[in-house]
């Protein structure tokens, strides 16, 4: 009985695709969990340095990795390289993910990326306070997330996986 019913919804959507994508975002809206997305890069400069920001609003841990929260349907990689741009004015290109974890909250997502500094003239927005390039075993206390991101690049540093 129930297979019968498939097979005629199916056709249905068949006939009328639009039912489907009507039928798929209402599906997504009302059912689907929704999650909040950060960001975050680690970049390093010619000389194996990694760029540190000094932030605004992370009262607890002031120097981090450069990144933020994704826009709504905004592809974290891009999150980074828009991030990146808009707080330092600096160019990048994410080259791989580092570390992805659980947030704080249970709907959020961390993700890290690996980046490559393309170009671009320092210039810091209001969300920032300073900037430094520092030598990873010069690192200040970061969140632990972060850290974990620092580390896994590293090892992939280290091993020659930079792509």
């Amino acid at each position: 009985m129930i297979g019968r019913y498939k097979a005629q919804l199916s056709a249905l959507f068949q006939r009328y695709p639009f039912l489907g994508r009507l039928g798929h975002r209402t599906y997504r809206l009302l059912l689907q969990p929704r999650f909040t997305v950060g960001a975050v890069g680690v970049v390093f400069n010619e000389t194996g340095r990694i760029l540190l920001l000094k932030h605004v609003y992370r009262p607890e841990y002031l120097w981090g990795l450069p990144g933020g929260w994704t826009s709504p349907r905004e592809n974290p990689r891009r999150t980074v390289e828009r991030e990146l741009m808009e707080e330092t004015g600096l160019r990048v290109r994410t080259l791989a993910p580092l570390w992805i974890e659980q947030g704080t909250w249970a709907d959020h997502l961390d993700m890290a990326f690996l980046c490559r500094l393309i170009g671009g003239d320092v210039r810091l927005s209001g969300e920032i306070l300073d900037y430094r390039w520092v030598l990873p075993e010069e690192m200040p206390e970061l969140l632990e997330f972060q850290r974990k991101a620092v580390e896994q690049a590293l090892r992939l540093r280290e091993v020659g996986r930079w792509e």
